[in-house]
Order: structure tokens, then C-alpha cells, then sequence
């Protein structure tokens, strides 16, 4: 069992979690779900013992196991694992359950979805009682996905996963907790339920909302004609009794303290009344919309890349086999295939990072190529969004605060160092740097690792509005699929359209 009692956490002048409370059971697995910096990442930290620096109760019983977005290898824990005979033979029983086929005993050469694999590997081996995820399908080939979301149905164990794949938390979670303005709201279900609940939900709040909205008019309507009679009253006193002096005074003392009494009454009733608007059911705050954009020209050339029997290959291992393959100006093309097949380095091919290839491979040199690798490298970790903004003139300053904001980059990160920001935010602001450098052929290498769903959905939008030439990496078949008009896998050394 794992619970959280009365749990608070700020940063600086941000609250992140304000009292809240979650109580998780053995054979649950549960996904948390929110915008990018309201404190997915943070909560695994705390429940793993990372973050100490909160109030409240943290308490969970049994060994917890935490692979995080990079997967981190750990290689004294490797090393501890290779030597034990008997978590050997567990660990590469997993390795092979995991369709893990790379150099155990070469590190260094590993893709992003290989140290995945090894960190899950490592994991199980340890036989934990509680999984935490961050982000487990980021680098994942699909085959190995599919094999991940089997161990995950059958862990006795909890799961906790945080993860913008919808179809991967469709198959995997029974429960959902949303992160929103410090607080947590719990649906039973997988992803799609917690969709029609919470639309479910906003529907009835906001029909209340508009039920009482409704009412607050008729109430005030109503308030305005007692304050008109009352006024209509008062003003009758000063005519009682004229006509009739001898009893003039006598009749206006009754007039004014009949009219004291109808004040009063007219007051009771006015507070009633305004009581009932006191009560107004809390108005619906829609997400704000996501607005970014790519300025670019499209490429004159028909063909701007073209590859002509090319082969290429590291020592002992051959990638590329006499492949032909081009792309043309205005194509949409995804590139899907198991780890280590060559994805990236296909991309490398394209932009001339590589070469030791036979075959030729032609460029247009109108080419303006942008490329967004898997990680969040580059960024300088030590400067503000501010200070990376005013590496340029104004104008490029302006364009990309404004892009970062409508990225729903809060204003108060601006002066914040990038080593204190989410993986999420960094990304965008990759994804910004993309967006100002005015590119006529974009590359992106799994560009969704660390975006949130609503980043993540409003970004297949922008792309299929892109009028120059794209190349997405990414196995999120979803994702892929809704933005690329062809789709390419590499397999057997070989490319072929799918």
C-alpha cells in the first residue's frame, strides 16, 4: 500500500501541491495526468524517496523500483547484477522477454529505447513491489511497447505511470489522477474513461453554472423591484396625514414607522436573495489553447533529397543495404522501425552528419535543414528562457517569448535557470528554436518524448498546416499517422513504404 496525507510542495512562490491526499493499493496501476510543470515528475521523486524537501505524509510499504524519463543506467547496480549468479539468469531472462539485442557490455553505443529496456530489465530483477514510470514508451520501439504493457497487465505489484501515450495508458492503467492547481481529482478507469467522465463532469458543471447564472438575473431583477416599491413607500410618508393637521403628525408618526418596518423587511428579503447568489456553483475554466506557428518558404526544388543505392554500416553491423529513397518538397514522411535499426542514423545521412556510404546521396542547395534530436541537449542549463531569448536582435526576442507563452510556458519560468524547468518545458523550447529558425525541411527525432497530451495534440495540428518538408522519427503510431502522409519502416537493412 502507498499513501499520501495532508502532502505540500512549493517552489518558491508556485505551489505545486496543496494538501492533498491519495491512498494507492496492491494491483492498481494508476497513470497521472496533467500539463507539463504541475508536478508528475515531482510526485514519483517524492514517493521515491528523492525529494524530501515537503510537509505531510509520504508512506509506502514495500521496495519501490523508479525509471525515469532518460533511463539513467546505473552501471554499479549493472555490475552487482552481472556478478550475482542467480539475478544474472533473471536479468537476461528479462533482456530476452524485452527483445533487448545489443552489446550488454558496451553501454556507450546504446539508443535511447535499448537503456529503456535495460533500465526495465534492471527493475524487474530487483523484484519490486512498486513500479514507477516516467515517460516508459519515450525511445521504445513498437514490438517492445507492446512487450511492456504485458509485464505492466501482469504485475501483481502498484503501478504508478506518467506518459502522454494514450493507447499505452488505454491498455495499461485502471486508474487515473489528475494534477491540476496544486490539487488531485481521481477517475476509475483507463484513459478513455476518464476523457467521457470529466467531459461528463465539465457538461454538468457547466449547464449549473449557466442554470444559476440565470437565476442571479431574475434574483437581481427581482431585488430592484422591492428596492423601487421601497422607495415608492418612503417617499409616501411624507405625504400621509396632509390635509388634516390635527391629525397630520399623528398620521406620519404611523406612516414612518410602518415604513421602518417595511425597510427592514425589504432588507431581509434583499440578503435572502443575495445569499442564493453567494452560492453560485464554480465557473468552468477551460484549458487555454496552444498557438504556435512555423514561417517558412517551401522548398522550389521538386526533389530536394535523394538517395541512389546507398549502403552504410558501423564495424560488425550492417545498417543500410543498397537502399533508394527520396524525398520531395511539401512531403510528410514518418519513419518507423525496432531500436537500432537505423532511424537515426538515417537522419544523420540526410544532413551529412555521416559519411563512409557507398551509393550517392543528392541534396538541393536551397536546403535549409532544422533538426530536433531525441533529448533536450544544447540547452544551456545555467541561463533563463530571458537570457536564451536576447541571443539574437529584438524582433527574435519578441517571437520567442511570445511562441514560448502561447506554448503555455508560464511568464513566471521565464527567469527561471532551464536545469529547474520540466523535460517538458525544455522540449518546447527546443521546439521553439525549431519554429524561428524559418527551416524549409524539418527533422524530428520522437518529438513528443516529454510533451504533454494537450502539447502533443496541438502539435499534430500545426504540422499538418506546415507548408515546407518534414521527416518525423516516432513510434507513436498514433501520432505518426495523424500528421505523415507516407510511412516508412526500416527493416532488414532495407526501407519500405508502409
Amino acid at each position: 500500500m502507498l499513501y499520501l496525507t495532508n502532502l505540500n510542495k512549493d517552489f518558491g512562490d508556485k505551489v505545486i501541491f496543496d494538501n492533498i491526499n491519495l491512498n494507492i493499493y496492491d494491483g492498481q496501476r494508476i497513470a497521472i495526468i496533467g500539463n507539463n510543470g504541475v508536478g508528475k515528475t515531482t510526485l514519483l521523486n517524492i514517493i521515491s524517496k528523492q525529494d524530501k524537501d515537503y510537509s505531510g505524509i509520504c508512506k509506502c510499504d514495500g521496495h519501490i523500483e523508479h525509471l525515469k524519463q532518460n533511463s539513467e543506467i546505473d552501471l554499479e547496480q549493472v555490475y552487482n547484477v552481472l556478478g550475482d549468479k542467480n539475478l544474472c539468469k533473471q536479468f537476461f531472462m528479462y533482456l530476452k522477454k524485452l527483445n533487448f539485442n545489443a552489446d550488454i557490455y558496451d553501454l556507450e553505443t546504446l539508443s535511447g529505447g535499448e537503456k529503456t529496456k535495460l533500465a526495465f530489465a534492471l527493475a524487474y530483477t530487483n523484484n519490486p513491489q512498486i513500479l514507477l514510470l516516467d515517460e516508459p514508451t519515450n525511445h521504445i520501439d513498437i514490438s517492445g511497447i507492446e512487450i511492456i504493457t504485458k509485464s505492466i497487465q501482469e504485475f501483481n505489484g502498484i503501478v504508478i505511470i506518467v506518459s502522454h501515450d494514450i493507447n499505452f495508458l488505454n491498455n495499461t492503467v485502471n486508474k487515473i489522477v489528475e494534477i491540476k492547481d496544486g490539487k488531485i481529482k481521481e477517475y476509475e478507469g483507463n484513459y478513455n474513461d476518464y476523457l467521457a467522465e470529466k467531459h461528463k463532469q465539465e457538461l454538468a458543471q457547466k449547464r449549473e453554472y449557466e442554470k444559476h447564472t440565470k437565476k442571479v438575473k431574475e434574483i437581481q431583477e427581482n431585488i430592484e423591484k422591492i428596492k423601487v416599491f421601497a422607495d415608492k413607500s418612503e417617499r409616501n410618508v411624507g405625504r400621509q396625514g396632509k390635509g388634516n393637521e390635527s391629525g397630520y403628525m399623528q398620521t406620519k408618526t404611523k406612516a414612518m414607522v410602518h415604513a421602518k418596518k417595511m425597510n427592514k423587511t425589504v432588507a431581509s428579503r434583499i440578503s435572502k436573495l443575495e445569499k442564493q447568489i453567494d452560492k453560485a456553483p464554480e465557473k468552468l475554466i477551460e484549458d487555454r489553447e496552444i498557438k504556435y506557428r512555423f514561417d517558412v518558404n517551401p522548398l522550389k526544388v521538386k526533389t530536394p533529397i535523394k538517395f541512389e543505392d546507398v549502403s552504410f554500416g558501423y564495424p560488425n553491423k550492417l545498417i543500410f543495404d543498397k537502399i533508394n529513397f527520396e524525398i520531395n518538397s511539401g512531403d510528410k514522411i514518418g519513419i518507423i522501425g525496432n531500436n537500432g535499426v537505423g532511424k537515426s542514423t538515417l537522419t544523420k545521412l540526410i544532413t551529412n552528419e555521416l559519411q563512409g556510404f557507398e551509393g550517392k546521396i543528392l541534396r538541393a542547395g536551397s536546403l535549409n535543414i532544422a533538426k530536433m534530436e531525441q533529448g533536450v541537449e544544447g540547452l544551456d542549463k545555467n541561463k533563463t528562457i530571458n537570457e536564451l531569448a536576447k541571443t539574437k536582435d529584438m524582433e527574435y526576442r519578441n517571437k520567442y517569448i511570445t511562441n514560448l507563452i502561447n506554448m503555455n510556458i508560464d511568464k513566471s519560468r521565464l527567469d527561471t535557470p532551464i536545469k529547474y524547468l520540466s523535460l517538458g518545458e525544455k522540449m518546447r523550447i527546443k521546439l521553439n528554436e525549431i519554429i524561428l529558425s524559418e527551416a524549409n525541411f524539418i527533422i524530428l527525432d520522437e518529438p513528443t518524448n516529454h510533451l504533454d497530451i494537450m502539447n502533443k495534440d496541438y502539435m499534430k495540428k500545426i504540422l499538418n498546416k506546415f507548408v515546407g518538408t518534414i521527416l518525423i522519427i516516432s513510434h507513436d503510431l498514433e501520432f505518426i499517422r495523424s500528421t505523415c502522409r507516407n510511412i516508412y519502416k526500416i527493416e532488414n537493412h532495407k526501407l519500405r513504404i508502409v
